[in-house]
């Protein structure tokens, strides 16, 4: 049923079948998976939301954090959403983890949360996974949770670019740089701190494909230029 209803979506939207891609998950698919929702309890929703948010298989011990539940209650939703098949369930190395079944059934769960409720989770994540010490991890979720100028948030991002940089993650640090583009304003004076957090090394356009994120590149660079301008002191 996936198949054919990814077939006749592809049809429908002229796709190059060579080249396979959707812009969003064919409404025929998304019904069956809503359908399959509509019989589950409010706590296993939330859980299911909870993995659609962390888009990757995790561990026990870490969704037990992130959800803030005693690892009985969380196992046994669990083995329910297990059961119906819509989580699956593996054992590495002694470690229990977990990740949605399938990537439309994530992106139907992803897409019926409210966007207020989206950003309140994101939020909530992104504040786990910075206590618990994982910043690269944390700062996307807190860009997703963001309002423009959002202080927290900003504050997170620069220093997930720092440390980005300290370990020669540019790809990783270009995407920051993006999600700042989206929260500061133009003329902010926190651009100055953009510009204290990313390298002066060259290594961004020589060692990497930098020229996917120009646009990103450039804008920030203006968005700097032009608080700097304001600057009396020639340093």
């Amino acid at each position: 049923l996936f198949a054919l209803g990814l077939l006749q979506a592809l049809e429908d939207e002229s796709a190059d079948l060579s080249a396979p891609e959707l812009r969003s998950v064919p409404e025929s698919l998304a019904d069956r998976v809503r359908s399959r929702l509509r019989a589950l309890d409010e706590a296993n929703l939330a859980t299911l939301a909870t993995l659609a948010l962390l888009e990757r298989r995790v561990g026990l011990e870490d969704l037990v954090r992130v959800t803030g539940q005693r690892v009985g209650e969380l196992a046994a939703i669990l083995e329910r959403l297990v059961a119906s098949r819509l989580v699956s369930e593996e054992e590495r190395q002694r470690e229990l983890t977990y990740e949605i079944a399938h990537p439309l059934i994530q992106d139907t769960v992803y897409q019926s949360i409210g966007l207020a409720r989206r950003r309140d989770l994101h939020r909530q994540v992104g504040r786990t996974l910075l206590a618990a010490g994982r910043l690269a991890e944390a700062a996307p979720h807190y860009a997703r949770s963001a309002q423009t100028a959002d202080p927290e948030a900003i504050g997170v991002l620069l220093d997930a670019v720092r440390q980005a940089d300290k370990r020669e993650a540019y790809p990783e640090a270009l995407s920051l740089l993006a999600a700042l583009v989206e929260l500061l304003p133009s003329g902010d004076e926190r651009w100055v701190d953009v510009l204290d957090a990313m390298s002066w090394e060259a290594d961004w356009l020589v060692d990497h494909r930098a020229d996917v994120n120009a646009i990103v590149g450039i804008r920030a660079m203006r968005a700097i230029e032009a608080v700097l301008e304001r600057s009396p002191d020639p340093a």
